[in-house]
């Protein structure tokens, strides 16, 4: 190798990293004149814990040794959240402060979730955790953290934005608008396509149960429950997914996460996330062995149903016959993933979901304790996102972390409106 491709190679390591761009999200129209109640930004980055850097240095024998220290990647990292200018949710896979829950037994990273005070107060702080014992697939020590948000209370006048169907509103007698917060990191291994998808029943179970109108009638018998009979219990507020999800984009996982629907019967566990691609890496066959069978998800022990939804009582019969899972979430990814776009150094395994569709707040509960639904309706739409690297402006950084950026994957950013309108 010559002296000026030595040099080429050092500037590509010191130099600038590629520009990221803002990209247009369509505006969603509405049939019914919406407000904009508020705007903000959501911020989820994976930033590489320390230990787990160290523990597997081998996956960073490439990167200059300076790079690797803590000091340094802790300012540089602080330095990108103050660029990015993320100052209302913050969504870390490692924190210090905030609202922080790290992983089960004795690991010291995990999941936290920061927001700007002065926009939102945190009603309630949920810990799911993956491991439970004796329970099949929910061995492992991965964790997701749950916060219900709400709006901080502000005075002003409505007044008329650019887009002609939608007013700004700082004042309204209604109570605050919330908003669900949810962060996970799954599991890793690229061969346990299971796990992933037991670790998102349990999740989904949980931000169901959390943002239900009705948390009694969650709790329902799975026996002859229908469809309609579980979206009657429709969510008081929008919500927000993030997350290393260790699955690509075009995998089952990340289909059952924005579709709502997989059918896990048949599938192989070892290619579910969409992982494996490089043959050299994976010496072991994939076997009919690995082949998911019916009843296999949810787990048994759990008490959620097909439909990702706490039960009462499920009958043993009914779960055996499970091939198919199921959420009413209404999740859609902020971002627009083709085989050219990347979030670490090979692969896009990194998502922000929200919930797309427009939900009815529920408000008090009478005497009889029925809760009575608000006359205003809500929705996240999102504005703008904060577009990826190509692999080939991943391939001209040398390596992750790098003098430019602290971690081995990129964060994502997006802008979004909080919107209301009035119902029927």
């Amino acid at each position: 190798v010559n002296n000026s491709t030595l040099q080429a190679e050092f500037h590509n390591i010191t130099g600038h990293a590629p520009k990221r761009n803002w990209i247009n999200v369509p505006y969603l129209k509405s049939v019914r004149a919406e407000r904009k109640l508020f705007d903000f930004t959501v911020l989820s980055y994976n930033i590489l814990a320390d230990n787990l850097l160290w523990q597997n240095l081998y996956l960073y024998k490439s990167c200059p040794p300076e790079v690797l220290q803590w000091d340094y990647r802790r300012d540089k990292i602080i330095a990108e959240l103050y660029q990015a200018n993320a100052d209302d949710i913050v969504s870390l896979l490692l924190g210090y402060i905030g609202a922080y829950e790290k992983r089960y037994g004795d690991r010291l990273d995990g999941c936290a979730t920061f927001f700007k005070a002065s926009k939102f107060k945190m009603i309630k702080r949920h810990r799911v955790d993956y491991h439970m014992d004796g329970i099949s697939l929910m061995d492992r020590d991965n964790v997701a953290l749950i916060l219900m948000l709400e709006r901080q209370q502000s005075t002003g006048r409505h007044r008329r934005s650019h887009n002609t169907n939608v007013t700004t509103s700082t004042h309204s007698s209604q109570p605050s608008p919330q908003i669900c917060v949810a962060n996970t990191h799954l599991l890793y291994n690229p061969k346990r396509g299971d796990i992933k998808l037991a670790q998102l029943s349990k999740l989904f179970a949980e931000i169901n149960q959390l943002t239900s109108a009705n948390l009694a009638a969650s709790n329902i018998n799975d026996q002859g429950a229908s469809a309609k009979d579980h979206d009657q219990h429709s969510r008081h507020c929008p919500i927000i997914l993030c997350g290393d999800f260790n699955s690509s984009p075009t995998s089952s996982i990340i289909q059952f996460v924005s579709e709502g629907l997989l059918t896990y019967f048949g599938l192989n566990r070892k290619v579910m996330s969409g992982q494996r691609k490089e043959s050299t890496r994976y010496s072991d066959p994939i076997g009919d062995d690995c082949i998911l069978q019916r009843g296999t998800l949810p787990p048994w022990g759990l008490n959620i149903n097909s439909k990702c939804k706490y039960a009462h009582q499920i009958d043993p019969e009914s779960h055996h016959n499970y091939d198919t899972l199921f959420h009413n979430l209404n999740l859609t990814s902020i971002y627009r993933y083709h085989d050219d776009y990347l979030t670490t150094a090979s692969q896009a395994v990194d998502f922000i979901f929200y919930s797309s569709n427009t939900i009815n707040a529920c408000l008090d509960t009478d005497t009889d304790g029925n809760r009575t639904c608000s006359k205003t309706a809500y929705r996240i739409q999102p504005v703008s996102f904060l577009n990826l690297y190509t692999k080939e402006e991943m391939s001209s950084m040398q390596c992750l972390p790098n003098f430019q950026l602290p971690s081995d994957h990129i964060y994502l950013l997006t802008k979004l409106n909080y919107l209301a309108s009035d119902t029927d």
